[in-house]
């Protein structure tokens, strides 16, 4: 089993969650870098799904802090199974 790490986002790992957009076609976030930067800068939470190291998946939200929570965005790599 993977050792995944699950830790908040840190401004280094925006070009990692730039490419993971971008290999999922989400393209309204890819062309609005600076927008999608100042939101990953002001949401809380923001996690950062991490395999050895290397930013495979995050998640972006905004919260109340007493009850509710909205899932922004949410993004996991693709991985094929049984990979080594």
């Amino acid at each position: 089993m993977k050792d995944i790490v699950i830790r908040s986002y840190q401004e280094t790992d925006f070009d990692d969650i730039h490419n993971l957009n971008t290999e999922e076609g989400w393209f309204s976030l890819v062309e609005r870098q600076a927008d999608v930067r100042q939101a990953l800068q002001q949401s809380n939470p923001v996690l950062v799904a991490l395999d050895h190291d290397k930013v495979i998946g995050y998640l972006r939200a905004i919260t109340d802090t007493q009850i509710s929570l909205y899932v922004c965005e949410l993004l996991l790599e693709v991985v094929q199974k049984g990979a080594k």
